[in-house]
């Protein structure tokens, strides 16, 4: 099994929803996450949900669905 996970796309546009669905893939945007925030530096409510985020995507715990609503 393989996995790819980004936390920002900047600069390269996410897949549409027609692509995510061709592919299994599953985008999440969490709400007042902001780009320069991605880091060891940014706070700790956005660590601890991206955390969260990878590791029931990750363990299959959660569907892409649920996991858009976090």
């Amino acid at each position: 099994m393989k996995f790819l996970i980004t936390l920002d796309h900047r600069r390269v546009a996410l897949p549409s929803r027609d692509e995510q669905k061709l592919f299994g893939s599953c985008v999440v945007k969490i709400a007042d996450a902001r780009h320069n925030d991605m880091s060891d530096a940014g706070p700790d409510w956005l660590k601890q949900k991206i955390q969260y985020i990878v590791s029931q995507y990750l363990n299959k715990t959660a569907s892409c669905n649920k996991l858009q609503q976090v």
